[in-house]
């Protein structure tokens, strides 16, 4: 078994060369909603990785805010490429109403596209474990880091529906040389080779990652009320409509003046409203016209 820890900005002041002989792994958070980078992100990572020191990083979901796939392309976006044996996860521990395990799923298979068929682990309290069906996250080869604070890093009773778990988070009140203030402690429940089996490895192509719907601003309040809620804004039907209408002003500004032309060439003597009468066909055949453009761009 190894020993761990998982940090974030809670935790700003570590002082990695004293950390590297304490534990064997570290779980650096690195991004939580949809674009939202823990600001001691940056440092943590440079930290862990130039002590050599094996880690991995985890992005705290907000499902209440945002759709699974933007989540997971801004973790991604934020993580860059891992290096070899570097795990990627999960954490979600909301309490919302929704699909929960859909939505985890979702996020996870985000990660395993663009990663190249890579299968990251996703941490779960017991309470949202026991009260959700996981059959898909389970079945798809996702692994499980559990939060079971019984502040023994070596028990394993809880109950999943995974056949094993990975690893467990035992306290969030732990003390380790490097660390200034209390951390979350975990157990990995094999030696240092399995730990990088489950990490990621280079040989699994890194595709491209899409743009995140989210503005690429970052914030260093850590106050997720902050964050507004993020929608995939549609174009409204009105806005359809006068865009529909653009190609057809020049058409009906020619033909406005060129009845005004014949109008006073022949001397036909129409006034403005015989004028505005003659137009009105084709103005409603332009307006329907319009609406058939509508119906044609919202299939």
């Amino acid at each position: 078994m190894l020993k761990g820890i998982d940090i974030s900005e809670y935790q700003p002041n570590v002082d990695f060369n004293v950390l590297k002989s304490q534990i064997d792994f570290v779980i650096i958070r690195a991004s939580y909603g949809n674009g939202y980078v823990d600001k001691s992100f940056a440092t943590h990572k440079l930290g862990a990785r130039s002590v050599n020191l094996p880690c991995g990083f985890y992005h705290y979901a907000y499902p209440q805010y945002n759709d699974a796939e933007a989540e997971a392309d801004w973790f991604l976006q934020t993580v860059g490429t891992p290096e070899t044996g570097e795990i990627l996860c999960l954490d979600f521990e909301e309490n919302w109403s929704g699909d929960i395990p859909g939505w985890c799923a979702k996020f996870l298979d985000r990660l395993s596209l663009n990663l190249g068929g890579y299968k990251g682990l996703i941490y779960l309290n017991q309470n949202l474990i026991q009260h959700n069906d996981w059959s898909r996250v389970v079945n798809s080869g996702y692994g499980l880091w559990v939060a079971s604070y019984d502040s023994d890093p070596n028990s394993v009773h809880f109950n999943t529906p995974w056949p094993s778990v990975f690893i467990k988070q035992y306290s969030d009140a732990g003390i380790v040389s490097g660390v200034s203030n209390k951390v979350d402690v975990n157990t990995f429940f094999g030696d240092l080779s399995s730990l990088q089996n489950i990490g990621f490895h280079l040989s699994q192509p890194f595709q491209s990652i899409p743009e995140p719907s989210q503005p690429e601003t970052t914030s260093n309040n850590s106050n997720i009320s902050d964050q507004n809620p993020n929608t995939n804004i549609e174009r409204s039907t009105n806005q359809i409509f006068f865009d529909s209408l653009k190609s057809r002003k020049l058409i009906l500004a020619l033909l406005a003046s060129l009845t005004t032309f014949l109008n006073s060439i022949f001397n036909l003597n129409l006034t403005q409203n015989e004028l505005v009468l003659f137009l009105l066909p084709i103005l409603a055949f332009i307006i329907v016209e319009g609406l058939a453009d509508i119906m044609k761009r919202s299939k």
